[in-house]
């Protein structure tokens, strides 16, 4: 059995990297279920073409910063979950959301991130089995990834644990310095140093 796994790691991890691009990718893996948006079914950038570069660009290992400012409404934070998802499945690594309130990621992730997950073939098959342990509201499993969530005014989950990507979602309400501490956008990103 140890040689068994041992071959399908070893040709897991020496396997040529994929051709196909992250909108490529999520146009065949990703399903957006109603109410989330009024484009619910399998995802599509047919209509939102400006989506497609931000998306592959979640692949491109020289982009170390990308800074997103679109209208409200114009599938900005459609194309994070999307790219987010796409990196996990494609690139194994830590993650971390943070938006301005953890109450806002416990309800981001009830509303719109675990339906689009579950509704999505392409990711359901590397979702945790025992979910109740390892796909939780402010901690998810995805393949061999991890996504944790957490609020801007949480200084101190903001400065634990190295992360490989983060994503910082609604910036402009995220609190101001306190006394004694940096910004919620410095401390993470100080957590993506080590990579």
């Amino acid at each position: 059995d140890w040689k068994d796994e041992l071959t399908r790691y070893a040709a897991e991890f020496l396997a040529p990297p994929s051709l196909q691009t992250v909108s490529e990718w999520c146009e065949g893996n990703l399903v957006l279920p109603p109410p989330q948006t009024v484009a619910h079914g399998p995802y599509s950038i047919a209509a939102c073409e400006y989506c497609r570069e931000p998306l592959n660009d979640f692949a491109d290992q020289r982009i170390s910063v990308e800074v997103l400012c679109w209208g409200s409404q114009s599938f900005k934070t459609t194309t994070l979950m999307a790219g987010v998802s796409a990196f996990m499945i494609r690139e194994p690594a830590t993650c971390l959301w943070v938006m301005p309130t953890i109450d806002n990621c416990r309800a981001f992730v009830v509303e719109r991130w675990k339906p689009m997950l579950n509704a999505s073939p392409g990711v359901m098959a590397s979702l945790p089995a025992d979910k109740k342990k390892y796909f939780t509201n402010t901690s998810q499993f995805i393949g061999k990834s991890q996504l944790s969530w957490t609020g801007s005014n949480s200084a101190a989950n903001l400065a634990s644990r190295p992360i490989r990507l983060l994503v910082m979602d609604e910036v402009d309400k995220f609190p101001d310095e306190t006394k004694g501490e940096a910004s919620a956008v410095n401390l993470a990103i100080q957590r993506t140093k080590s990579f």
